[in-house]
Formats: C-alpha cells, structure tokens, sequence
C-alpha cells in the first residue's frame, strides 16, 4: 500500500483522537486540511483496515470505530457517552478453538463489551449541575 497523504493525516487523526469514527477522523482532519472528502476518509479508512494496518470495531447499532494498536485486544463501549474503551484483560485464544464437529472453522474473534462508563456512570454524578 503507497504511503500518501492522505494516509498520512488519517494516522495522526487516529492516534490523536481515542477509537474515532470515520466523522471523527473527518472532522479532525479537515479543521487544517478543508479541502479533504469524506469519501477520502472512509476509502482511506476502509483499505487501511483491510490490509490489516489498523482496527476496525463494530459497534451494533452505531458506527465502526478505528483503533492503531491491532494487536489482540478487547474493547468496551459506553451505552452512554459512546466512547470505546481498550479493556486491559488477556486475550483468550480459546475462543478460537471450537469442536470441529459443530461445522466452524473460527480464524478469529472479537468481543466488545458494553455498559456505562465512569465518566457517565450515575453514582458519579450526583449533585452535579446540570
């Protein structure tokens, strides 16, 4: 894959913003770079995440998310404020290992957790203004 710079902005956008969407990265992006497209973005987005040289994170029901760091590693996604979360749990490979005689053949997984964040969580907002 040629290193252009396109790519280029959308690496620094990623490692700049937390797990971003391909809005998030276009909004980044084009505050010092106007001239770029969203179709950029999301072709961009789409080949790095193909070719493996980042993450991409689907979230039932909400945009993917895009993550640098691709090595194995669990995610969690708040209800409320929408922001992903690395979750710094071991990777379990077990998963992959399903009985043959079910008919899979698993070559990887991902899990996403859900909840409420801390930030959003209700004990900690209490007597909070709002």
């Amino acid at each position: 894959m040629r290193h252009t710079f396109q790519k280029a902005l959308i690496d620094e956008a990623i490692h700049a913003l937390n797990h971003p969407t391909a809005d998030d990265v276009y909004l980044y992006v084009s505050q010092s770079h106007p001239a770029i497209s969203k179709a950029t973005i999301y072709r961009n987005l789409a080949k790095l995440a193909d070719k493996g040289a980042i993450l991409r994170i689907a979230i039932p029901g909400g945009p993917d998310h895009f993550d640098y760091q691709i090595h194995k590693h669990y995610h969690f996604h708040c209800d409320t404020c929408h922001q992903l979360f690395d979750i710094q749990i071991p990777y379990n490979d077990t998963f992959n290992q399903v009985n043959p005689a079910n008919g899979f053949t698993i070559n990887d997984h991902s899990l996403t957790f859900s909840g409420i964040c801390d930030k959003c969580h209700p004990s900690n907002n209490k007597g909070k203004k709002k």
